[in-house]
This record gives C-alpha cells, structure tokens and sequence, in this order.
C-alpha cells in the first residue's frame, strides 16, 4: 500500500472504529461473548458496517483508505479487484501473521500456522495440507467421518425431544469435531474444550493481557496424549502417518483445527436456520454444502482478515464485501446457487482466499454438510426463536436459535 492513498479524516477513522472495528472485538474476535453478540444483532451492526463503507467509497473512490492512526500505516480495502489482490499476494508481500494476529492465536497455538514465520510457514502449510486432504473435495476419511456423524446425530435426535437449541446442538457438535480431529477415545473429554476456550477467552484480549504459559503447556500436553494415541479413523491417524519435521507442531496446528471447527459449528446452526426458514430449497449435499457457505457470506465468523505488508496494516471487512446491495443483487438474499452456478462474486471470501486460503475449507464443508444431512434425514425443523424473512438481517446470533423439530416416518427403500 502506498503513501497516495485517500487519506481518511479524524472523525471517518472515529466512525471506521467505532462502526466496523470495535463492534468485531466486543463481540470477540478469538472467542464469541454471547451477551454482546445479542446485542450485536439487535444493533445489526454489520449492516451498519456496510452502510458506513459504503459512503467512504462514495466519497473517496475504491483506491484502499488509510486511516488516520497514530504510529500506524492502516489501511481499510474497499474495492472488490483490491480484495483478490491482497489475498493473492498472500503469505508475501501480504503477510497473514498480522501482530495483532500473532498476540491473540499465540494464547492457544503459539506456533500455529496462520502465524508462523515464512521459513516455518512452507514445513506447516505441507503438513496440514496433507492431513487435511486439502486438495481433495472430500476427505479420504469422508466415509468414516460420515459414519460418526451419522451416530452422533441419530443419539441427539433420540434424546433431544421437541427442540433443539445452541447449548444442545454444541455438545453433539463438539462430541463430533474430537472423533474426526482426536479419535473416538477423544469423544467425551469436554475438559480439553474447556481449557482451550478458556485460552482463547484471553486470546480475545490479544496483548493487552499476558499469556498464561502454565494453562497452555496443560493443554498442548493433553493435545500430544491424544495424537499420540493416533486414533483410528481420525485426523489424529494421519498425523501419526506424516514424517517428522522440526518446524511443524503438530499439537499447534491441531489447536487451530479446533478453534475453526467452534465458527463451523455457528455457521452449520445458521445454515440449518436459514433451510428450515426457506423449505423450498433442495437439501441434496451439494446444496447443503452451498448453504453453509451462504451461512458464511451472510454472517461471516472471520468478518475481519489482517494483513502485513511492508506499505503497513491493511484490514479487509467481510461483510462489506459480502452485503454490498450496491454490487450484489443477492446481497440480503439466501442465495446458496451462487456457489454452484458460478455466479459467487470473486470477493467473496468465507474461508478467505488466494495461496492463504483455508486448508480445511473442504473437510469444514463436507463435515458441516453431512450434519445437516443427518439432521433432516428423520426429522422437519421450524425456526420457533424469529423468522428470517427477506431482506435477512446483518447480524444473527446463533447462540440465541431454537428449532422446533418432528421426526417424520422415513419409507424404507427395501421390500
């Protein structure tokens, strides 16, 4: 990014931070505060995001605009082909390490991947790569994984009742992410998720508070019992499988695969929200896995992405780009054949994009769809906690959904 850049005033970077910056970090950008998430929805404070940015690139012009920060080169994108730029231009000139970044992952995954320096980096990206079946649209455990899916979700239709709401669905969701990532002795030790929340609670904070070293070597080493176990069926079996390396941190990059997998569980309680409010829609798999990724345009769970690059910090906010009525004639819209038809806009970024793009983006929506699949296979769902009617807000909470559910007689296919 370079010094001609639009130069925003005093009271735009006031506007900028309060509208767009600091409604993302009360909500909690490592870990979701669900009582200031309420309130975000309430506020729709994404769609005021986009509303603000819009006007500043009405009144400045698409180049990116640098904010006014002391001590600071910042610069907020607002053009789509600037999007795709920096994204491509990822991990160099661009760098995903971001300082901010680095502070607040380092609380649970100091040597995660999205954080590593660049000769790291290469050792990290290969290793995770090859565990997560990145390039393959499903995973080579897909059937295995489906299998315990399709388990986990029979025993919460079972034993659920007549509704289903963010509390039940999340022990069912977890007990899934540490059978696919851990193995099956993983399923019930809620204790790990718990430590790690509590890490990334402080994550939240980024450096504004100290790491808690003693907390995070606990849940590292509980992290390196369970991979050594390799279980079964498991990401964990594939770790085992790869070759040695000095620079990878297994355990750190594993870290990370949990912390994404907890914005896959929101997206995946959104999806089925926006299916069971729009009953017209096919909930065939590739649908379904397009659902997801509406879930994920619709209300991001990375809405921010950070770059460092030598020109300073540039920031990209998702829901600019993903709401942008002025652009996208679906921006309101549960739309999800725009990402069968190729019709998705190129900046729209829900796993983000370029050479830095999500490893785990195919596993999280094979995994993602395969639940909802599971879920209306036996029973009907009916949003009983708001409608979302045309056009869908800015911001939902997923915390606060409910679903009254029916199971529906299945006809055998059998004679």
């Amino acid at each position: 990014m370079t010094s001609s850049h639009a130069r925003a005033s005093v009271l735009e970077t006031l506007a900028v931070a309060a509208t767009a910056l600091l409604p993302i970090v009360a909500r909690g950008a490592i870990l979701r505060r669900p009582r200031i998430v309420r309130m975000a929805e309430r506020a729709d404070a994404d769609l005021r995001l986009v509303r603000l940015l819009q006007r500043l690139r009405d009144k400045h012009g698409n180049g990116p605009l640098r904010l006014r920060v002391p001590g600071r080169s910042v610069h907020v994108v607002l053009s789509r082909a600037d999007v795709r730029r920096v994204l491509d231009g990822s991990p160099e000139p661009f760098s995903p390490a971001n300082v901010e970044k680095r502070h607040a992952l380092g609380h649970f995954q100091p040597d995660g991947l999205l954080i590593s320096d660049p000769e790291e980096r290469q050792d990290r990206r290969r290793f995770t790569e090859a565990v997560l079946d990145t390039h393959s649209s499903v995973h080579e455990l897909g059937p295995v994984f489906a299998a315990k899916i399709s388990t986990e979700i029979e025993a919460l239709l079972r034993l659920t009742g007549e509704q289903l709401d963010w509390d039940t669905f999340s022990r069912t969701w977890w007990r899934i992410v540490r059978r696919i990532v851990l193995g099956d002795a993983a399923a019930d030790d809620e204790r790990l998720i718990e430590r790690l929340k509590s890490l990334r609670a402080k994550g939240n904070w980024a450096y504004l508070t100290p790491s808690d070293k003693h907390h995070r070597e606990i849940f590292l080493s509980d992290l390196r019992e369970h991979l050594a176990r390799g279980g079964g069926g498991s990401l964990a079996e594939r770790i085992a499988a790869q070759p040695d390396s000095a620079h990878v941190a297994p355990e750190s990059q594993v870290a990370h695969w949990l912390f994404a997998f907890d914005a896959a569980g929101m997206a995946t309680f959104q999806a089925l929200a926006l299916l069971a409010s729009h009953p017209d829609k096919p909930r065939d798999h590739e649908h379904l896995r397009a659902s997801v990724l509406e879930a994920l345009r619709l209300w991001p769970t990375t809405p921010l992405l950070l770059r460092d690059g030598e020109g300073g910090t540039v920031l990209i906010l998702a829901p600019f780009f993903h709401r942008d009525d002025t652009v996208l004639p679906y921006a309101n819209d549960f739309e999800p054949e725009i990402w069968l038809g190729g019709r998705a806009d190129p900046a729209l970024v829900p796993f983000s994009g370029g050479p830095a793009v999500c490893p785990g983006r195919n596993l999280v929506l094979h995994v993602t769809a395969k639940v909802l699949a599971s879920l209306f296979a036996t029973h009907d769902f009916m949003l009983d906690s708001r409608e979302l009617v045309k056009p869908l807000p800015g911001t939902l909470d997923p915390f606060g959904l409910r679903f009254a559910m029916s199971s529906r007689e299945v006809v055998s296919s059998g004679t």
